[in-house]
């Protein structure tokens, strides 16, 4: 699955932002949502991401391409978020796929695959 257009605006977004991305969506239509601060969301999307990372560790750090990728010299930015957003992709991931790609480029796929340093 390729991204779309609008999930590109992510790539430009800062941590903050991007947790707040995240956090928004999973606490959008729970009880008490509305009195939920910045700060809180953000927090809400930082748990959400930690526990979520576990899961896709696997399908990340077993991904040949996306090695190959990260070993070439001049990495192509756009090209890492698009596999990125390929391998994280499912229907009902309940947070946008384009936040979540952009979390795990931010972060730095080396963080999320230690074994490959």
């Amino acid at each position: 699955m390729q991204p779309a257009e609008a999930d590109f605006r992510y790539l430009g977004m800062r941590d903050d932002d991007l947790l707040l991305a995240l956090g928004r969506q999973l606490i959008a239509g729970s009880l008490g949502a509305k009195g939920a601060s910045d700060d809180e969301t953000r927090q809400a999307g930082a748990r959400w991401f930690d526990a979520y990372v576990q899961q896709l560790r696997p399908k990340l750090c077993g991904n040949a391409e996306l090695r190959s990728l990260l070993g070439r010299e001049a990495q192509d930015r756009n090209a890492l978020f698009c596999l990125i957003f390929d391998l994280i992709f499912t229907p009902h991931l309940g947070v946008p796929a384009g936040a979540l790609a952009s979390r795990i480029l931010s972060l730095g796929v080396s963080k999320i695959c230690p074994d490959w340093k």
